[in-house]
């Protein structure tokens, strides 16, 4: 039986479920997706992508204190 190969540049552009019980490749052309995939792989329960520094701020300020280590690149 032939696999179907579905490519999806954003995650924005399909549900988790589509993509469920079959293999997923990652093109990682930001790097983000090594350092979530290690830090998911290595027990963090979460990993919440922000687009600005301050986004990340304010996501951090909502959660308890001492849960969440913020990380990120610039340039």
């Amino acid at each position: 039986m032939p696999r179907l190969i579905s490519v999806h540049p954003l995650p924005a552009l399909f549900e988790p479920n589509d993509v469920a019980g079959g293999i997923a490749v990652v093109v990682d052309i930001l790097r983000a997706s090594t350092t979530i995939t290690r830090a998911l792989a290595n027990g963090v329960d979460c990993v919440i992508p922000c687009g600005t520094v301050e986004e990340a701020i304010d996501v951090r300020n909502e959660l308890p204190p001492g849960t969440c280590l913020l990380g990120g690149e610039r340039g």
